[in-house]
């Protein structure tokens, strides 16, 4: 977690991995608010230091669908946003 809280308040999210969350926030499932499919193979010269864009690749996926982004996470220019909106 964060060095310092940003935002007011927190409550427990019920998901032991992820902890607290802003109260605000409603904990879902990812079937309601994505779709999952094979996906588009960027070349590692795409990949940049840091960005907002992160790459969620399969070895990112864990066992019960839990999101590592502790594990070798990799980042693509912003302007891609808009060029892979399907991705």
């Amino acid at each position: 977690m964060y060095k310092y809280k940003l935002y007011p308040k927190y409550k427990e999210s019920g998901v032991e991995w992820l902890g607290e969350i802003p109260e605000h926030w409603k904990t879902i499932r990812y079937k309601y608010i994505l779709n999952i499919f094979q996906g588009y193979a960027f070349k590692s010269s795409d990949y940049i230091d840091e960005s907002r864009v992160i790459n969620i690749r399969m070895g990112n996926i864990k066992k019960g669908g839990r999101i590592d982004l502790t594990h070798n996470l990799k980042y693509l220019p912003e302007r891609y946003i808009k060029q892979y909106k399907n991705y």
